[in-house]
Parts: structure tokens; C-alpha cells; sequence
């Protein structure tokens, strides 16, 4: 994952609570907070609690389901997984929380969000043509776009008899 949940909190707590848990207000942005941060809860009900900890697990989904979205661009020019130190020198992290908070909205989404999200995007075409880097580690990480695919040569062995 590019992103965590703890990274999202970064919109703040009120909002990623009502984008993760839209139908259920027994879920405060404090108590998602403290639900992410593994905090003390015990001042909530049970019920709260689950609903938090199903709002958490809705944003570890959306945040991996954006991840794999980030990979699709990545994959032609990178191999993947990428290292930790590389992502953690460059804007994916952004990107990913935008995509995901974007994911989120849905239909919702502001004009805002919608534009965050296209810049991540087109950012991530020019991560897969070249034209961008993910910072000055690229350069040992980088193969050039449209890498070639090596495939074996024919069997000795008759695959199809067999």
C-alpha cells in the first residue's frame, strides 16, 4: 500500500468519518481517529466501536483497491513492488489519498477532489511514459517505458502429446 488509513487523517478526522462510514453517525471523527491511532475507545458503545472498526477497514480497502490503480501505471515502467525509501521520496503517497478519497465520494465527489484526482492521474501517465520521476532515487529504480518482455524459446518437449 501506498497509503495508510493514519495518512488520510491528513483531510481530517470529521470528514474521513463521513466517507468511510456515510450511514453510520455513530461514528465521530474522534472515535475514527482513535480507532486508526489505536487509542483508548472505552468511553464508546460496542456498536460504535464495530461501526469504527468496519470504517477502518473500508479505507484500507479503497486505499489498497487505489493502490492497485497506481500499479497499473507503474507496472510498465517500474517493477514493482517498489521500494519503501522510493516511495517515501516522491508524491505516491499523495497520490494514492487523493485517488482513494476520490474513490470514496463516489459520485460526490467536489470539484475539488475530482481535479486532485486527475492531476494523480496525469501525474502517473507521466510517471509511466518518463516525461516524470519519483525523485532522485528513480534513477536506479527506473527501466525505460514500454520494457521488453522476454519469452522463452521453444520447448524440448512436446507440451501438447504429453
Amino acid at each position: 500500500m501506498y497509503a495508510t488509513p493514519i495518512d488520510m487523517l491528513f483531510f481530517g478526522a470529521a470528514e474521513l468519518a463521513e466517507l468511510a462510514a456515510p450511514e453510520d453517525r455513530l461514528v465521530t471523527g474522534e472515535l475514527l481517529r482513535l480507532t486508526l491511532e489505536a487509542g483508548d475507545r472505552s468511553a464508546y458503545a460496542p456498536e460504535a466501536i464495530a461501526a469504527a472498526d468496519a470504517a477502518s477497514a473500508r479505507l484500507s480497502e479503497v486505499l489498497a483497491r487505489a493502490g492497485k490503480r497506481i500499479d497499473s501505471y507503474l507496472a510498465p515502467r517500474y517493477p514493482l513492488p517498489l521500494a519503501p525509501a522510493l516511495i517515501a521520496g516522491s508524491d505516491l503517497v499523495a497520490a494514492c489519498m487523493d485517488i482513494a478519497r476520490f474513490m470514496l465520494m463516489e459520485d460526490a465527489a467536489t470539484s475539488t477532489v475530482k481535479d486532485r484526482y486527475d492531476r494523480a492521474l496525469a501525474w502517473l501517465r507521466d510517471l509511466s511514459t518518463g516525461k516524470a520521476s519519483l525523485g532522485e532515487l528513480d534513477t536506479g529504480v527506473a527501466t525505460p517505458a514500454g520494457r521488453p518482455v522476454i519469452a522463452g524459446g521453444k520447448s524440448a518437449i512436446d507440451w501438447d502429446t504429453f
